[in-house]
């Protein structure tokens, strides 16, 4: 699988905020690369994870910042 925030992060890079931002890099990576993806940027709720992986935008989500700054949160969620 591919965190697709690697092959983004460049200097200068300008990339717009907001819920599931980067998500549309995951999918596009996965549907022309054919590879497993996984998708960052401001996924913050299970609901918006599960959007996520079952609409196809990728295989996976990394949860971690919102997991760090939500303590407690991982027993909320049945991710």
């Amino acid at each position: 699988a591919l965190d697709e925030i690697a092959v983004f992060a460049r200097a200068g890079a300008r990339i717009p905020l907001g819920a599931g931002y980067q998500t549309s890099f995951a999918d596009e990576i996965r549907r022309e690369a054919g590879i497993a993806t996984g998708a960052v940027g401001l996924i913050t709720t299970p609901v918006q994870a599960e959007h996520v992986v079952f609409t196809g935008q990728a295989d996976a989500v990394f949860l971690a910042r919102e997991l760090l700054l939500t303590p407690g949160s991982r027993g909320q969620s049945s991710l």
